[in-house]
This record gives structure tokens, sequence and C-alpha cells, in this order.
């Protein structure tokens, strides 16, 4: 991404679970390093395939959490930037922040909670299920990682199992699959 390389032809030779994640750091990367084009312009580089920018905008979302440095009302200001059809990857990317950041509080965590309302929470809850499955495979998973999704998502040990067999099947899109 430093370097504008283009993504898409190593993207496109890894499972999509994987290509996906690249993408989502490709959103990161835009959202912490080039915010005048990927937030204040709203730019989609060219070289985000259609199927990949809900990847794309899951990083950029998570970018929104550090950029506000945990202010909920500052992430929620600069979604309202944005087209309401974007939003729901933005809240997965929430999740994914919130789960990966280490220190947040059951305050701000409820906070978030309330601020996804009905039609975001799935995907704040999805968000915060990826970044666990992916804290369990690379062995780091903390204890603040797991209060998140505990407080989040009841039921996560379910999901879990679903999500992790997901991501071993061929082509399989496991965002659209499971609800959290």
């Amino acid at each position: 991404a430093e370097v504008d390389i283009d993504p898409m032809p190593v993207v496109n030779t890894l499972s999509p679970a994987y290509g996906w994640r690249v993408i989502d750091g490709f959103g990161y990367y835009h959202g912490i390093l080039r915010r005048r084009l990927a937030v204040k312009r709203q730019l989609i580089p060219d070289n985000v395939s259609n199927s990949f920018i809900s990847a794309y905008d899951q990083g950029l979302g998570r970018s929104f959490w550090y950029n506000a440095k945990g202010e909920i009302n500052r992430v929620l200001e600069t979604m309202l930037l944005f087209p309401k059809d974007r939003n729901p990857a933005f809240w997965r990317g929430l999740g994914v922040a919130l789960t990966k950041v280490r220190g947040t509080s059951y305050e701000t965590i409820k906070t978030v909670r309330e601020a996804a309302s009905r039609s975001n929470l799935s995907n704040l809850k999805y968000g915060a299920l990826m970044a666990l499955v992916s804290r369990k495979k690379a062995g780091t998973i903390s204890v603040d990682s797991n209060a998140t999704v505990l407080y989040l998502v009841p039921n996560f040990n379910d999901i879990v199992g679903r999500l992790e067999q997901l991501e071993k099947e061929e082509n399989a899109n496991y965002l659209t699959t499971i609800k959290a």
C-alpha cells in the first residue's frame, strides 16, 4: 500500500478469507496515512475490485477508531460523511478495532454497542468475532479481547466454531453466512 502496488494480483491468489484481510489492511492504511483521500474525499482506490470494497471499508472503519482516539462520537461524525450503504463495513471494522485494542473499558464498549443500534449491531459483533478468531489463530488472545467479545456476543463459542469452518471452505462468503 505504501508504494502504490496493486494488491489485487496477490489477493486473487489467496483464499477469500485471506484476500479479505489484505484489502482490510489496505483500507486501514489509507484511513490512517491517506486520510485526506480516503475519508475527506471518500475515494476508493481504482485497484480495489468491486467485490472487495466492503473489505476496504472495513479497514477504513477500523482506522476511524484509532484516528478518533477511541471517542465514539468522533467515529460517528466520520461515518456521517459517507453514504449510509458503506456503514455496515465501517461497523465491522469498529468491532475489529475494539477487540484488538487492549484496555478498552466496559463503559466504552457499552457506549459503542448502544451507538450501533439495531441496524449496525450485528456488524459490530461480527467484526469483534473476526478479530477474536484472528487473535486465536495468532496465539495472541488477551483477557481484554475475550471480555469485549463476551460482552458483545454472549454465544460467541458457537459462532466462532462456524466461522472457523467457513474460513476453510473455498470461496466461502462467510460475511454473509453468519449473523452475530
